[in-house]
């Protein structure tokens, strides 16, 4: 799915005043792109992915997914969102988990234990979310985002709360799923190396309200060695791109 944004904003009221949270964000990403989106803490990283899904309407701009705009994409079943909490419906077994999205999405190309399978779930289709790891309640919420057979992936920080192992083996398992269907996906983490590890491009956000900082491109060849002097590199121009505006907002003496 291509994704067209042009001059974007969006605002809450927050006490009776407006709360500016993204200010004219111009972009534009290439159907089977994988673009991370890194950022200060609160610089509207979420908010981005939710007027994509359709959770929020813009205060001014516009959004096109491959020419439409997000309220056709999601009637049409085009996006699949995964976020932090995996959101499991616990009374069903992560089979019902993944054929319940099916049902609902009317997209069955693959059975739900094949789906399992996929995400190493195979030995579990009879589990309860509560029996799951952390780890494993994750690998049931991707599954479920493939049973969509989405062509946009909205990722809000999806393995966050997870140890950095486990974390580093899902983010490997994720690109590989990736590679094979190559949906567009849009990647916010706080994790800069993750960023690198993962994307074709990184955007950088500006503190709030948001605009888009820098577009970095990442050229090294996957699997990617994150200890090499080039892969640092890029990981060092990220972070010097989010650190500047804060040192620039400081006072003398603070920075």
């Amino acid at each position: 799915m291509n994704v067209t944004i042009r001059h974007l904003s969006h605002q809450f009221a927050a006490g009776g005043q407006p709360l500016p949270v993204l200010e004219a964000v111009d972009l534009r990403i290439a159907s089977g792109e994988f673009v991370a989106v890194v950022g200060p803490s609160g610089c509207g990283k979420s908010t981005l992915l939710r007027l994509l899904a359709h959770l929020l309407t813009p205060t001014d701009g516009t959004i096109e997914l491959d020419g439409a705009d997000p309220a056709t994409a999601v009637s049409q079943k085009r996006i699949a969102w995964m976020a932090q909490n995996p959101a499991l419906l616990p009374w069903y077994t992560t089979r019902e988990n993944v054929a319940l999205v099916q049902r609902i999405n009317g997209a069955n190309h693959h059975t739900p234990e094949a789906l399992l399978d996929m995400v190493g779930l195979g030995d579990f289709a009879d589990a309860y979310p509560f029996t799951l790891s952390g780890g494993m309640q994750q690998r049931l919420a991707l599954a479920r985002v493939l049973a969509q057979q989405a062509s946009l992936w909205l990722m809000d920080e999806p393995f966050a709360a997870l140890d950095e192992l486990t974390r580093e083996r899902l983010t490997g398992e994720l690109l590989a799923l990736w590679r094979r269907q190559r949906p567009t996906v849009l990647w916010v983490t706080h994790h800069i190396v993750e960023a690198v590890r993962l994307a074709d491009r990184v955007l950088v956000l500006s503190p709030r309200p948001a605009a888009v900082l820098a577009d970095v491109a990442i050229p090294l060849p996957r699997p990617r060695d994150e200890t090499t002097a080039v892969f640092q590199a890029q990981v060092r121009d990220i972070r010097a791109h989010i650190r500047q505006p804060t040192a620039l907002a400081l006072p003398k003496g603070l920075t």
